[in-house]
């Protein structure tokens, strides 16, 4: 597998104010943006009430936002440890590819906007999935959907590259596996299935039960065919042992070294070139 990071830069200044805090102000959010089938919005809008223990205010130190309560605590944790901003966004996505794994996670790609107040510039990391090196023009022709669901469809993740580029221009102020750390702790002793993740695996139930791998994550119980629904605990336990060596060892062990090879081995024996 193969990746290559963009690094851009916007030269508009952003006004901000000066806290008491430090003198400065952290802002995390993490948005996602999801296309129907069609390639367009969606014409039925998806709303979740969420019961948090944030309130609305006004907040002078720093802020997370994520669309996983347990996720927003996570970015505050590492924040409280030192971390930077870049540090708690990575923290807080690497949460969220597991407790919303419907939207994001680290095989697919990213986009990591970062405001730098001492450099006084914007910057986006561009690191979405891209299509394999195999591919080929004529690759669809015939295959309705085929680039949208089915073996085709997988292209090369980038999320990883872009967090490592993140982490060593913005971030490093806690170290790079204590970004890890509360997500495999998640993985390895539960975490409760959100509406929206409940959702997306009812949905997707067929699917999901004519797949082997995605059965092993998502059927709550194999004989009676039961998928995970919402209040469900979840474990992700190879995941979690992805993450670890990730976490240890470094992001080139999942494109480069054995994790890599693993993981290509298994795909393509569907079908799926990368």
């Amino acid at each position: 597998m193969q990746g290559k990071v963009q690094l851009t830069v916007e030269n508009k200044k952003v006004k901000t104010k000066e806290s008491s805090f430090t003198k400065k102000k952290r802002l995390i959010y993490i948005g996602i943006a999801k296309s129907s089938k069609n390639g367009e919005c969606g014409s039925k809008h998806e709303s979740y009430k969420i019961v948090g223990s944030s309130k609305l205010g006004k907040y002078n130190r720093a802020a997370v936002a994520v669309d996983n309560e347990e996720c927003s605590r996570i970015g505050k944790t590492i924040l409280l440890k030192g971390g930077k901003a870049a540090d708690a966004g990575i923290a807080a996505s690497l949460c969220n590819g597991v407790l919303n794994a419907h939207s994001m996670g680290i095989g697919g790609g990213c986009i990591f906007i970062i405001y730098s107040r001492k450099r006084g510039k914007a910057y986006s990391i561009i690191e979405r999935e891209s299509a394999p090196l195999s591919s080929n023009r004529s690759m669809f022709i015939g295959k309705e959907n085929m680039s949208l669901i089915g073996p085709l469809s997988i292209a090369t993740p980038g999320e990883l590259l872009a967090y490592r580029k993140a982490y060593e221009e913005f971030g490093g102020g806690v170290s790079w596996s204590t970004l890890f750390t509360p997500t495999i702790q998640l993985c390895e002793k539960g975490f409760q299935v959100s509406r929206a993740l409940a959702h997306a695996i009812q949905i997707n139930k067929e699917r999901i039960l004519n797949d082997s791998q995605l059965r092993e994550i998502f059927v709550k119980n194999n004989l009676t065919n039961e998928v995970y629904r919402e209040g469900n605990t979840m474990k992700r336990l190879k995941l979690a042992k992805t993450l670890r060596r990730i976490s240890e060892e470094g992001v080139d062990i999942f494109y480069n070294g054995d994790l890599g090879d693993q993981v290509i081995h298994e795909i393509q024996n569907k079908g799926i070139h990368i």
